[in-house]
């Protein structure tokens, strides 16, 4: 028989203080400013290559995203220059050495998300530029920073990294540590604060929905043109004989698009939606629902509330539009409230809206090309937010909850 061994515990002596987190927050994106940038304390040796997401909007300068040595022989700089195109469709300029070739990327609105892929060969949103034949960094001894330190202009960034030698070297993602933005590395569990000048965020808070009021509106920026889509989650009450337009293209007239939410020939519980596309109109009521009702939105060519197939449009051709897209379209007579809205344009996501606060002002923040969204109309816009989540709550006598839902089928 095999007899047990006893265990002998020893006390294990652990350090009385826990190493310091290395954030306190990891954001969506931070707006770097004029001046600033970060020192990433890398000397790229072997083939490096930069992987990034950032958002430029109307640029009117050029900048550095990032700069290995200033431009002299050996230098590695990837320029981003929009003075020449307007502000909109800007080129970008892949230097090594004294070399320097590249391209224009196609046409967008004033705020775009541009994916960068930067090696041996310059990939932006996933389309080639150019390739280097000559690309050897053996002799470099000077470390790599965000952005370049010869021309440092504003942009947002989503996410940065380095490779070299087929390594990952440096992962940075947009964080916040004792006040500070700045970026936290995965790769090492360091957080970089900016070498000079200051980052801030791109939104201070995410909310769950806001309150927009009669009035109030948003503008998009972005003009659909190839089968547009879009899928939001609003939450609407008594309309009290109001309608308003959930989004707009243009005004009611020839290429418009918008869809109206009436609820003036229903009492203002049962809501009608009105899809309109030019002098095209047509619609249906969704069933009856209590005070107060979220609403599941997609529309695209064909119309779906709740899972509910309202409408589909016989005409459905943007590709003229130069109109960009409003939250709420041109009549914006009855509040409502929105969780969530995204834009769709020829398959591709071009807008991810989302609630959020920023400097006090409640908001849109775009999680595409990270840029935060004020309102542009009348009225205040409010936050919907609860303070926390709780266990548990304690109902003593008396005490109840009005649902302000009157169940109907089997509940």
């Amino acid at each position: 028989m095999r007899r047990l061994l006893p265990i002998t515990c020893a006390a294990v002596m652990l350090s009385a203080t826990l190493p310091a987190a290395q954030y306190d927050r990891l954001l969506d994106a931070i707006d770097v400013p004029d001046g600033a940038y970060f020192d990433t304390g890398y000397v790229v040796k072997d083939h490096p290559r930069v992987v990034a997401s950032i958002s430029v909007g109307e640029l009117n300068y050029d900048f550095d995203l990032f700069g290995v040595k200033h431009r002299s022989e050996g230098c590695w700089i990837l320029n981003v220059d929009g003075t020449t195109t307007g502000g909109y469709q800007p080129s970008f300029y892949y230097r090594y050495g004294t070399a320097s070739s590249g391209g224009a990327v196609g046409g967008y609105s004033a705020r775009q998300r541009l994916d960068i892929d930067c090696g041996k060969t310059l990939f932006v949103n996933g389309e080639e530029l150019q390739t280097f034949s000559d690309y050897d960094f053996s002799e470099n001894t000077t470390t790599m920073t965000i952005p370049g330190t010869e021309d440092a202009h504003r942009f947002t960034l989503m996410a940065f990294q380095i490779w070299d030698g087929g390594v990952l070297v440096r992962d940075f993602l947009p964080a916040e540590k004792d006040g500070v933005c700045g970026l936290y590395d995965r790769a090492n569990d360091q957080f970089y604060a900016p070498a000079s000048g200051t980052v801030a965020p791109a939104y201070d808070q995410r909310v769950d929905a806001i309150h927009i009021p009669a009035g109030a509106y948003f503008d998009t920026g972005y003009a659909v043109t190839d089968h547009p889509r879009v899928v939001a989650s609003i939450s609407v009450g008594e309309t009290n004989g109001q309608d308003f337009d959930l989004f707009g293209v243009k005004e009611r007239s020839d290429g418009c698009w918008i869809l109206n939410v009436d609820g003036s020939t229903t009492g203002g519980y049962h809501p009608s939606f009105y899809y309109r596309y030019g002098t095209y109109a047509s619609g249906g009521a969704v069933g009856s629902f209590s005070s107060y009702q979220r609403l599941l939105i997609d529309c695209g060519k064909t119309l779906v509330v709740n899972g509910n197939e309202i409408q589909t449009a016989a005409d459905y051709d943007f590709a003229a539009n130069t109109a960009a897209m409003t939250i709420p379209g041109e009549r914006r007579a009855a509040p409502y409230l929105l969780h969530s809205f995204k834009i769709e344009d020829g398959g591709r996501l071009v807008r991810d809206f989302v609630p959020a606060v920023k400097n006090g002002a409640c908001g849109l923040y775009d999680r595409i090309a990270g840029q935060f969204y004020a309102n542009v109309g009348t009225g205040t816009v409010t936050a919907e937010q609860y303070d926390r989540l709780l266990d548990a709550i304690y109902i003593p006598d008396g005490a109840y909850f009005d649902t302000g839902y009157v169940v109907k089928d089997n509940p």
